[in-house]
This record gives C-alpha cells, structure tokens and sequence, in this order.
C-alpha cells in the first residue's frame, strides 16, 4: 500500500501575459513533497516567469499558488509595495533550500510579512 502523496507546490490555472503577449496560458501543475522536478522548454517558453510568479516576483494575471500551506488566490492579488526584483539574480541567497526562498517571497509579497516581522 502507497503512502497518499503530498504536494507541496500546486499551481492550477496560472496566467501571465506581458502587453499582448500571453506567456503562461493557464499552466497547472503539482509537484510532490521529496521530489525534485525540473521545467524545460525552448528559449522564451516561459520557463522563468513560470519560476517568478511562483515566488510572486512577477504577479500572475489569475490562477492559484499554493507552497506548503501558504495559498495565494492571484484573482483578487493586488501587489504589495510595489517590489521590484532584479531578473535572472544569481545566488541571492547562499544558504537555504528552494522551498525556503520562494516561502520567504510568497509571505514578503502577500503582505503578510507587516503581521510577521512587525517589531513589538
């Protein structure tokens, strides 16, 4: 008997257009907890807006995140302060598991980070 799978990161229906051309066309997909996955496709498929709108770097136009238990509905998303991050940024961070990074930019990006971080 097979243990039920965990997926730690579901996407399901993202949509990311730039102007009039529609880069991610309504793209669903799972990936379990403990696997490694790996997305490949020709130069301008999509690959790295794929990657920045799971970290909300770049806010999808529709569809659901979800990374462990943080969801984010990006419907009704409205972009928080405006934040800006530098494309293709190598080695942001030297130290840390790729779950943590685009944990860190889900909560940074939604908002969240005023009731986390806020100093009492």
């Amino acid at each position: 008997m097979t243990e039920p799978r965990e997926d730690r990161i579901v996407a399901e229906g993202v949509h990311k257009a730039f102007g009039e051309n529609e880069v991610l066309k309504g793209v669903s997909f799972s990936v379990a907890q403990g696997s490694a996955t790996a997305i490949i496709g020709p130069s301008g498929s999509g690959k790295t807006t794929l990657l920045r709108a799971l970290n909300a770097l770049d806010v999808p136009d529709a569809g659901v995140i979800r990374v462990g238990e943080v969801e984010i509905d990006f419907s009704n998303y409205q972009a928080v302060n405006g934040i800006q991050v530098p494309f293709h940024v190598q080695k942001l961070i030297s130290n840390g598991l790729v779950l943590d990074l685009v944990m860190s930019s889900a909560v940074l990006n939604s908002g969240l980070s005023d009731s986390l971080f806020a100093v009492q």
